[in-house]
């Protein structure tokens, strides 16, 4: 099984862009938003642990994992 997806972050609620990223499955939310934004060197204050997964209208909170939602390699995921 792998342990990563390929997928899109949207950061434009925030006034950043989207990027392309290969992110492990198996964190929780509240961990990949920080681990991303830390790689990416991104400083954004008060974030909400919430993520739109754009492609299956899904939302994912603090403590789901990619992993447990069928996430896909290609699946946009919409920081709120």
């Amino acid at each position: 099984m792998n342990q990563h997806v390929k997928v899109t972050f949207d950061f434009t609620n925030y006034n950043y862009g989207t990027y392309d990223l290969a992110v492990p499955a198996y964190l929780p939310i509240k961990n990949l938003i920080a681990l991303v934004l830390d790689s990416l060197d991104i400083s954004i204050f008060d974030v909400n642990t919430q993520i739109k997964v754009m492609t299956k209208g899904q939302l994912l909170v603090e403590n789901d994992r990619l992993i447990d939602y069928q996430i896909a390699d290609g699946d946009i995921l919409k920081l709120l």
